[in-house]
């Protein structure tokens, strides 16, 4: 595999290392622990609240072994049957299923 990836107009991306993908997972895990995200969905929170996230208000901390435990447990499956096209977020395309049944 190339370590240079050439797009539209000349624009250059190389690929990230894996120290540099490692810190960016780490950076992601610590602010989702202290920052947390937003969520508005009542049922999502109130489903987060009961798997250890922390709750308060619409803001939703979530710990690094929540997301560890998630990674593991759950893989994403994509199928297309139309190939040709990308896929995209709520088509349909992309399913969650727990890695024993794969």
């Amino acid at each position: 595999m190339k370590d240079i990836l050439v797009a539209q107009r000349g624009v250059r991306f190389q690929q990230l290392t894996l120290a540099q993908r490692q810190a960016i997972r780490d950076a992601s895990l610590r602010l989702l622990e202290t920052v947390g995200v937003e969520v508005h969905h009542e049922r999502a929170r109130k489903l987060l609240a009961e798997a250890g996230a922390g709750v308060e208000d619409t803001r939703v901390r979530v710990p690094k072994a929540l997301v560890e435990h998630a990674e593991h447990a759950y893989e994403v499956l994509v199928a297309h049957w139309q190939p040709q096209r990308p896929a995209k977020r709520g088509d349909g395309s992309c399913r969650m299923a727990p890695r024993e049944s794969l």
